[in-house]
């Protein structure tokens, strides 16, 4: 079913791409902005079911019957914020007529669409893939290389995982500017030799550490990793971050590559050393595809382990960049 939403005086529909034609879009100025607009037409009629159908398919089946109305709008406000969705004008389109009960408890949108069934659907979709071959009533998303790359590593919440890594932010580390975080690079300011910080991290006691150690010498033998101030070390002013330009707010970075180009925005290079990404990890992958997408950064590795060790984290890492949309270059050492 089509996701067509009426406002009274168009009819949009979700999609991923947007249109050269400006005049065919709805857009918004930031998420408050599009969260409003929703908020405004979701009272009444079938808006309500076509938003939390549009969530649940672009969110990756997530289970929206957990989710209450205002939180389902709330997402979707930053996917249109953001750039992750757009609506686009139909014509010609009629939306069939529903009514919409309101909600009665976190499982008011299942039974209000089509009963109990809808529930158990919801929450059937929510499980993208298992290692045993998809079944033929998963999502559409579940072809390709998200299904691939699932299948080897295993990852059988898929969905669950993909919305960490879609709302990266809490209610304290939203941007203050009331729109996204925009990422930009900062080399570390320290005066430290590259060798001294590679030496460290190969001595420190951390396993996590070492690897890291490890990684950056690969990296400094291959040419990628030039320059000191392009690896995060021990101290404040020997680390690597990754700073809003429009809050303020700062995150570490493990290197930055140059990009291939003079003057080009850096490769953003994250490394490690463990076998699955937690919810914090998968938040960091989310905030390093922004910057990949804003342009902040011109490209993604992750470096991760070799062996057994390291296939789960590599197929979450490749699934999820492949439904975000992001190209990532995974290297295991």
């Amino acid at each position: 079913m089509r996701n067509i939403l009426w406002d009274g005086l168009h009819q949009f529909e979700f999609s991923r791409g947007g249109t050269s034609d400006r005049s065919e879009m709805r857009e918004f100025h930031d998420r408050n902005h599009a969260a409003n607009y929703l908020r405004s037409i979701a009272r009444g009629g079938s808006n309500m079911h076509v938003l939390r159908r549009a969530f649940h398919e672009h969110a990756m089946g997530a289970d929206v019957s957990r989710l209450s109305d205002e939180e389902i709008i709330s997402r979707l406000g930053m996917l249109l914020g953001q750039g992750g969705l757009f609506l686009s004008k139909v014509d010609g389109f009629s939306p069939p007529v529903s009514t919409y009960e309101g909600e009665s408890g976190g499982d008011s949108a299942g039974a209000s669409e089509s009963g109990s069934g809808s529930k158990a659907a919801s929450q059937e979709a929510s499980t993208l893939v298992s290692v045993s071959e998809p079944k033929d009533d998963s999502p559409p998303e579940a072809s390709g290389l998200l299904a691939r790359s699932a299948k080897v590593a295993g990852v059988a919440k898929i969905s669950e995982q993909l919305s960490a890594a879609l709302f990266t932010e809490g209610a304290n580390t939203q941007c203050t500017s009331k729109g996204a975080h925009r990422w930009e690079a900062k080399e570390a300011k320290g005066k430290n030799r590259l060798s001294q910080k590679i030496d460290d991290a190969k001595a420190a006691r951390s396993k996590g550490a070492q690897f890291e150690g490890r990684a950056a010498e690969h990296n400094m033998m291959s040419g990628d990793l030039k320059r000191s101030s392009q690896l995060s070390g021990g101290t404040h002013a020997e680390k690597v971050f990754w700073t809003c330009a429009e809050c303020g707010m700062s995150r570490e970075g493990d290197q930055l590559h140059d990009g291939a180009t003079s003057g080009s925005a850096p490769i953003a290079v994250e490394v490690k050393n463990k076998s699955k990404l937690g919810e914090q990890d998968l938040r960091q992958l989310g905030r390093n595809i922004q910057a990949v997408k804003q342009g902040g950064a011109s490209g993604l590795i992750y470096k991760l382990p070799a062996g057994k060790t390291g296939d789960y984290i590599t197929g979450q890492v490749n699934a999820i960049g492949e439904r975000l949309g992001c190209p990532i270059r995974v290297i295991r050492v």
